[in-house]
């Protein structure tokens, strides 16, 4: 598949076809991970289980900010 990126707003965006992201259980509410190895993309949708994870480690790491920067010093 060859997508070029197209201009959106003041953005960039790539377009994907509805049976494509039918087939990935993606839709507009879904999160997902980008990330790259140098080369190219790599686009994951983000399981609630990674979201809640995620959540769960800000809220962790705001928790323990004082201690953090205490030792730090």
């Amino acid at each position: 598949m060859i997508k070029r990126i197209v201009k959106h707003g003041n953005g960039r965006a790539i377009a994907l076809e509805k049976p494509l992201l039918d087939l990935l259980k993606i839709d507009e509410h879904t999160d997902l991970e980008i990330s790259t190895d140098g080369v190219g993309l790599k686009i994951y949708p983000v399981s609630p289980s990674d979201k809640q994870f995620q959540e769960a480690k800000t809220r962790s790491l705001k928790m323990q900010a004082p201690t953090i920067k205490a030792l730090s010093e």
